[in-house]
């Protein structure tokens, strides 16, 4: 389905949340990590956390990769109007 602008621009700014998240969470991560030991924090956990979030990054990659390929696609649709 040929997507328009303004839905692009709506995709676009998901993923610009999506990646201010991850951001957010890993600064929370680090500011957490110098005191593991103090919280009773686990391996486990921080594997599990980092498991997710390799998850959404590697979603956040394949919808902006979708974004760009629609974005190539409305640049060849005005090209050929």
């Amino acid at each position: 389905m040929k997507k328009n602008l303004d839905d692009i621009r709506e995709n676009l700014e998901i993923e610009i949340d999506t990646a201010k998240a991850l951001s957010e969470i890993m600064t929370l991560l680090h500011a957490g990590s110098h005191s593991f030991d103090q919280n009773e924090i686990t391996f486990n956990a921080v594997k599990n956390v980092f498991g997710l979030i390799s998850e959404i990054a590697d979603n956040h990659v394949r919808s902006l990769d979708t974004v760009a390929n629609e974005l190539v696609d409305f640049h060849n649709d005005l090209k050929t109007k």
